[in-house]
């Protein structure tokens, strides 16, 4: 934030009379959350319209006009773009990067250990492909985190009308590049049946996400509903 002179947050803080030093001290006296709060109430904030561009953000004589690329971390540069599932807009754009999915991996393998996974457990990813970064993003922390998923499960089809051209191509071809980099990536696949069976599903014939859990060899933890048979299955990243 401090090395990035366009940074809203370093704005605000200016604006309110802060500086590297003062904040550093600030939290050595007086702790992180007593110093946010005070921070909140001098101003150092961004609501939700002022950080989607809806409205300027305005704090005394300080005018910004903002839009969520304005606080991509410029320090670092993006190796790819998705975008929020658009639940109240049409998607918000996310900068990720390689580095920050190595230097998660520590965190994934902790994870898996609090939750009783295997080291060999098989694994799928249940997530949107692009212009989500849910997916890709599971899948490149379980390639860093050395437990490559087997298969993909998408909620959206990797061509659905209105996805960005770009990212049709990426969905398509990000296994590929996999393969060159030496990197397995599982290809996204779209489950038929509706997204909220696919755990435990009532018909006739099983998702192919459920048909993955319960047919690998390996036990795992358990996936169920209230009166249903409870099968010893494997690991699936999912939504919630």
């Amino acid at each position: 934030m401090w090395s990035s002179a366009p940074s809203p947050f370093r704005a605000l803080l200016e604006h309110s009379g802060h500086d590297r030093t003062s904040v550093r001290r600030l939290v050595s006296d007086r702790g992180l959350e007593s110093i946010l709060e005070q921070l909140r109430d001098q101003g150092v904030y961004v609501s939700y319209e002022e950080y989607l561009g809806k409205v300027p953000l305005r704090r005394g004589r300080l005018e910004l006009h903002l839009d969520p690329t304005s606080f991509h971390n410029r320090t670092v540069m993006a190796d790819y773009l998705g975008s929020t599932g658009g639940t109240r807009s049409g998607g918000t754009p996310v900068a990720m990067s390689f580095e920050e999915k190595r230097s998660a991996a520590p965190r994934t393998h902790l994870r898996d250990a609090a939750y009783g996974q295997h080291p060999d457990q098989p694994v799928a990813v249940w997530f949107p492909c692009l212009p989500s970064a849910a997916g890709l993003g599971a899948i490149l922390s379980g390639v860093t985190a050395g437990r490559p998923p087997e298969r993909w499960f998408s909620q959206i089809p990797t061509t659905m009308e209105g996805i960005p051209a770009s990212k049709r191509i990426t969905n398509t071809m990000a296994p590929a590049f996999g393969r060159l980099s030496g990197m397995p990536l599982p290809a996204p696949s779209t489950p038929r049946a509706p997204i909220r069976r696919q755990c435990w599903t009532g018909a006739s014939t099983p998702s192919p996400a459920w048909v993955w859990r319960v047919s690998r060899p390996t036990p795992a933890r358990r996936c169920g509903s209230p009166g249903s048979p409870r099968p010893r299955a494997h690991r699936l990243t999912t939504s919630s």
